[in-house]
């Protein structure tokens, strides 16, 4: 009698994983990134799948699966079928008999979430419109650096839109215990008005502000995003509003002067100066933004190595 196969170790969401995994994950990381190319996933083939551009993800994980010894194959939506008829369903099994593991990049979540429920081989979420819990995991890594481990102790504040990277900050703050402070215009969407509930449940030191000075006010690190996200479909006037909303979150020097004095800034770029972000901020000395971009390589070295189940995580991860 055969054994039913296990399912595929997919990496979608940081709310998925134990705060137990996440901090192996984040020591896997670690130490890939003090170490040499090896050849752990030496005959695995990635298939890097994008619907959306994309430079820090895409490269990082090409680097990433050909430091392992593996091999990665770029495929965009409009080189596919899927414009001539062939269907989600079909063409998640078709690149399961190829490929040992799919990064898949859409801000469709109907479409993401058809693709992972057909994969046959494990898939990681990209980026989408609810999440980005890739380019999180690296800065979790990057904070717990210049922070000198102290990650659970930090307070970080996040000053702009809520989007897929607030939500994934949220999640890690749930897990890993660091206070965050999210200012973002109001009304918040009802749905992440529930999450910051349930996070706020889960970890006190999780607030809310209306005003950003209050949330970086003595802040271990500032975040921001783009005020616009992948996958954004406003006509010229929503977005104008948008941005007219948004202003008052805007990082710059008189914001970061209001944090404590050896905080740093983090953006997951591409970065919009002179929107969320002003270039005397951004190129400035408290900036790690290069930092917590060399660190998506790394990162996602250790998210590899468990989807290919090289590594193991705690139970409950």
């Amino acid at each position: 009698m055969s054994e039913t196969p296990a399912p595929p170790r997919h990496f979608l969401e940081i709310e998925d994983f134990s705060s137990a995994a996440l901090e192996r994950l984040l020591a896997l990381a670690a130490e890939r990134k003090s170490s040499p190319p090896s050849d752990k996933c030496r005959g695995r083939t990635l298939a890097l799948f994008f619907h959306q551009p994309s430079t820090r993800t895409r490269l990082s994980f090409a680097a990433a699966i050909a430091r392992l010894g593996g091999h990665g194959v770029v495929l965009l939506a409009e080189d596919l079928h899927l414009d001539r008829g062939e269907s989600v369903a079909d063409t998640a099994r078709v690149i399961s008999c190829y490929a040992d593991a799919v990064l898949l990049r859409s801000t469709e979540q109907t479409f993401f979430d058809d693709f992972v429920s057909c994969s046959e081989v494990p898939v990681i979420n990209g980026l989408t419109a609810r999440s980005h819990p890739c380019q999180v995991l690296a800065d979790m890594l990057t904070l717990g650096e210049v922070l000198d481990g102290a990650l659970e102790s930090a307070e970080v504040a996040w000053s702009g839109a809520f989007n897929n990277m607030t939500r994934s900050y949220l999640h890690a703050a749930m897990r890993l215990g660091f206070g965050l402070r999210v200012a973002a215009p109001p009304p918040i969407d009802e749905s992440d008005g529930e999450l910051l509930r349930l996070a706020q449940n889960v970890n006190p030191r999780i607030r809310f502000f209306e005003d950003a000075k209050d949330a970086v006010s003595g802040a271990d690190a500032v975040v921001t995003d783009a005020w616009s996200s992948l996958g954004d479909s406003e006509d010229s006037a929503a977005r104008a509003a948008r941005h007219a909303a948004l202003e008052p979150y805007r990082v710059d020097a008189a914001l970061m002067a209001c944090a404590g004095e050896d905080a740093v800034f983090l953006h997951c770029l591409p970065a919009h100066r002179g929107e969320e972000v002003t270039s005397e901020v951004i190129d400035g000395p408290r900036s790690r933004v290069w930092l917590e971009a060399a660190n998506r390589l790394p990162a996602q070295e250790a998210i590899l190595l468990w989807v290919l189940g090289v590594e193991d995580l705690p139970r409950g991860g």
